[in-house]
């Protein structure tokens, strides 16, 4: 009613203060001609106020709150904010098939990818001897340099490498041998804690971290990034993990990158990158060079992904040999995922280059310490 009173040049805006208005409104309707039009007219705009309210909170608050059920956000501690079930979970029919998982059988998995792990002394060892290893002044060493992870990044990547394998021994052993799809089971395993493990204490120091009083009223933030927030004191913290808004996807939904619908690898980044983007030189008039180098500066401010290193050697990993080939797979270390070049490449096809070194990035502890999926540390 509103909107075509607007149209028709009869909006209570558009007309004189006389015609709005009667001289003398009595309080019943009946003897004032005026009056139940302009309630109706007030009724429709306190209307639209009204939704436009919802419609605020509902973008506002949703988009704080949507990647977490409303019973898990209601009923979780606030210092301690509840997983992310964005994945479809397991039906109740569905669980009720799935065996129990006891703190005995984390353990045990625990243990395994324990073991697992020990077996990369003897492969770094191998590629130290064999010079497999950056290149002086070659840029796989320049990007080495740029993603160098410090002693306690690497600390907590080896922490996190043993929790994130032993998550796959059970997305094995407990849900996909019964018929669990990877995406619920990546969610199943995401419930299970880690605090009666013996990494419990040492997750619980790093993202169940509470700001000291002293030092909520500073004038400066902390250089770590540490109590930031008043209330989760470890958000945006140095060495903890991004706080996704998504599951990540991963292939096996803990690790393993994503492949394509037919299983197969998704198509090379170098590949994509050239048929989006647009290598002209097209100079801006108005913006200088310190405009990239200024954002920047503020981008590696607030975010800085570093990549793994050999763990027991404490060396750069190789993923290419130094002719711009791919290695022989005796030589490739877990954390490789090394970049195809397409023999058309523009800037690499005449220099035969077919592989860009690619090392994945140093992980951490999830934010609520559970089993899951593999976090990349900021």
């Amino acid at each position: 009613m509103l909107f075509e009173r607007i149209i028709e040049g009869k909006s209570m805006l558009n007309t004189d203060a006389k015609d709005r208005l009667p001289e003398k409104c009595s309080r019943r309707k009946s003897e004032c001609d005026g009056c139940g039009e302009h309630s109706n007219i007030l009724e429709e705009m306190m209307k639209m106020v009204l939704l436009g309210l919802v419609l605020w909170a509902g973008v506002t608050f949703g988009s704080l709150v949507a990647p977490y059920p409303l019973n898990l956000f209601v009923n979780t501690d606030i210092i301690h904010p509840p997983p992310m079930y964005d994945f479809p979970f397991p039906n109740p029919q569905m669980l009720k098939r799935l065996p129990h998982i006891t703190v005995q059988h984390t353990n045990k998995s625990i243990s395994i990818s324990k073991l697992s792990v020990s077996m990369l002394e003897r492969l770094e060892e191998n590629l130290n001897m064999a010079g497999i290893k950056p290149q002086s002044g070659s840029p796989a060493q320049g990007l080495s340099i740029y993603g160098l992870p410090s002693s306690v990044a690497m600390k907590y990547e080896k922490s996190s490498m043993i929790i994130t394998k032993a998550s796959q021994n059970l997305v094995w052993t407990k849900c996909i041998r019964y018929g669990l799809e990877t995406d619920e089971c990546a969610s199943y395993i995401s419930t299970l804690n880690l605090r009666e493990s013996e990494y419990g204490p040492e997750c619980a120091q790093l993202e169940r971290f509470t700001c000291p009083k002293n030092k909520m009223s500073l004038k400066y933030r902390m250089f770590d990034g540490s109590c930031n927030n008043p209330v989760r004191s470890s958000w945006g913290q140095a060495l903890t993990g991004y706080k996704r808004l998504l599951h990540p996807r991963y292939a096996d939904g803990i690790e393993q990158p994503r492949r394509a619908m037919n299983h197969k690898d998704l198509p090379s980044a170098r590949l994509v990158s050239l048929v989006l983007g647009d290598n002209r030189d097209v100079p801006d008039e108005k913006k200088t060079i310190i405009l990239p180098l200024w954002s920047q500066f503020i981008f590696h401010d607030l975010v800085h992904t570093p990549m793994r290193k050999a763990i027991y050697t404490n060396q750069p990993i190789r993923c290419c040999d130094n002719s711009g080939s791919n290695l022989s797979p005796r030589y490739l270390h877990p954390s490789c995922m090394p970049i195809s070049v397409p023999s058309e490449d523009p800037v690499y096809g005449k220099k035969f280059v077919t592989c860009m070194d690619y090392t994945r990035s140093v992980t951490t502890f999830r934010g609520d310490c559970t089993f899951g999926a593999a976090e990349q540390v900021s």
